[in-house]
């Protein structure tokens, strides 16, 4: 059994009572049941991790898809809104906006472009913040809505669309026809 020392307590029950975690038999087998069970968990994280970019992509895309569909349908409103804030020429940045919030916004439920509708929406929310979003201080300013917005699409330029998405299927489109050119041209 070896030397009981303070790093090594003896387990206080009667099935057990005198076995030490650690080298021995019954502290490899805990330490492979418990590898076991990480093991497992990784590989569903693994088969799964398209889900995060997936829902973050889904529940930004409807926000802005409809913020610029209320924008288009209410310009007159949104030009005299953006004029208030002395953006120059107000109605065709009104027009601009709404297009993009809209169009970006479906384009990223569907994954499509995400990078680059990411970081055109990004300049969006950072216009927006420092012209329309009032706030105290820095917390005030970390927890406003365009900020966190604007968190989120940094995300998505960082990390990716995910593999449930357009530009995914595309690119393994584009792969798979870049290997077959590859193999014809090594024939």
């Amino acid at each position: 059994m070896g030397v009981r020392t303070h790093t090594q307590p003896r387990i206080q029950c009667a099935a057990i009572k005198g076995v030490r975690f650690g080298n021995n038999l019954f502290g490899k087998v805990v330490m492979s049941v418990i590898l076991e069970l990480w093991n497992k968990a990784m590989k569903l994280l693994k088969r799964i991790e398209f889900v995060g970019p997936l829902l973050m992509r889904i529940c930004i895309g409807v926000l802005f898809a409809q913020s610029g569909w209320g924008k288009i349908h209410n310009l007159e409103r949104t030009t005299q809104f953006f004029a208030s804030l002395h953006i120059p020429a107000p109605h065709i940045q009104a027009v601009f906006v709404s297009f993009v919030e809209l169009v970006g916004g479906v384009f990223l439920i569907l994954g499509l472009g995400t990078r680059v509708v990411s970081a055109l929406l990004s300049g969006t929310m950072v216009v927006a913040l420092l012209t329309a979003v009032e706030y105290e201080g820095f917390a005030g300013f970390l927890t406003a809505n365009e900020t966190i917005y604007l968190v989120a699409l940094v995300w998505l330029i960082l990390a990716g669309p995910g593999a449930a998405s357009v530009d995914a299927f595309v690119g393994r489109k584009l792969n798979s026809s870049n290997a077959s050119v590859r193999l014809r041209d090594a024939a």
